[in-house]
């Protein structure tokens, strides 16, 4: 795992956000929990560089994503709902 997974609320899903200045994704993904491993089901990647990332469900379909952007001090909040087109889906 990229980073420390957190479980959705259906308990088939959870969301990583990979982001560190090197050596990372950059990139939030949401796999699912198959009765044979794990698959990346869609990935995320915002247009600027955030670091500091934390990510939470808010319900079943939307994550909250804290993060910080270079030179400024205030954390930012951003809502994700996994319907959203933006979202890249990944090969079945």
């Amino acid at each position: 795992m990229p980073s420390e997974p957190f479980l959705a609320p259906d308990a088939r899903h959870f969301v990583t956000a990979d982001f560190c200045a090197k050596d990372c994704d950059n990139q939030v993904a949401v796999w699912r929990i198959e009765p044979n491993g794990l698959r990346k089901e869609s990935t995320w990647v915002p247009a600027a560089s955030w670091s500091d990332v934390s990510v939470t469900w808010k319900g079943a379909d939307t994550i909250a994503l804290e993060y910080s952007v270079p030179n400024d001090a205030h954390p930012r909040t951003l809502l994700r709902n996994l319907a959203d087109p933006s979202w890249k889906r990944t090969s079945p």
